[in-house]
């Protein structure tokens, strides 16, 4: 990823409505290795998450989670996604990492949209 494209994309993250996100996430890893990520927000385009090991930008990965609607009930997501980010953070105790939603179904989308905007 070159300079100019990491620019556009913390450009792109500020533009973007994030809502705090706090339910566990896993992501599968194509060589079949999960990892438990602690997310902080999502957005209509992907969502932030921190994790123990650094990944590299692009890395695939398919994220699943509950989704929580109104009455207390959830939605589950299964939603492809890659790594567009990633740093080391102190301060959030491991690696913040970004991921893009890779053609997310409609429901899905729907669902993350709904969850967003409330």
């Amino acid at each position: 990823m070159e300079a100019t494209d990491v620019v556009k994309l913390a450009k792109n993250r500020h533009d973007q409505t994030r809502r705090g996100f706090f339910r566990s996430v896993t992501m599968s890893l194509r060589n079949q290795k999960l990892i438990e990520a602690r997310p902080f927000d999502i957005s209509n385009e992907g969502i932030g998450v921190t994790i123990d090991v650094s990944l590299a930008i692009s890395t695939a990965c398919t994220l699943t989670f509950k989704l929580p609607l109104d009455a207390g009930a959830t939605f589950d997501v299964e939603v492809r996604a890659v790594v567009v980010y990633a740093m080391l953070s102190g301060r959030m105790g491991g690696f913040m990492t970004g991921l893009k939603f890779v053609e997310p179904s409609t429901r899905v989308a729907d669902a993350i949209r709904g969850y967003v905007a409330a």
